[in-house]
């Protein structure tokens, strides 16, 4: 039994870095949606002495990482394909292909036929 024990230890500090290795590469694949958000904004209607949703909507948001610590937020239908390209995000791997479309296209994926992809936003 103890030489049972032995095996086991063994065979998971073999196999530690090669799980660690897959857990990283999955989540690499999802740094780019990461820099993808949104503001949420509704506007209400105190008429009658009821309170109802007049209008929701959805802004996009991308966050855009610049070389070193710094981060800054813009709303999607700011932000350029200059900008997408200075993205320090591109530098990881699985995001060389982070752009301003491949925002435009997750938000449209993601939110359906009340995104305009157009002016980047969302009305419910």
């Amino acid at each position: 039994m103890p030489e049972l024990k032995a095996q086991a230890r063994e065979v998971w500090r073999l196999s530690l870095p090669a799980i660690l290795t897959q857990i990283t590469t999955i989540a690499m694949q999802y740094i780019d949606s990461a820099m993808v958000g949104a503001l949420g904004h509704v506007t209400f209607d105190f008429s009658g002495g009821e309170c109802a949703v007049a209008a929701a909507g959805i802004t996009p948001l991308v966050t855009h990482k610049v070389y070193g610590p710094g981060l800054t937020t813009y709303r999607l239908a700011d932000y350029t394909e200059e900008l997408a390209a200075q993205n320090a995000i591109r530098q990881t791997e699985g995001c060389e292909g982070f752009s301003r479309q491949w925002c435009v296209d997750f938000c449209a994926q993601r939110l359906g036929d009340g995104f305009d992809p157009d002016a980047c936003e969302f009305t419910a």
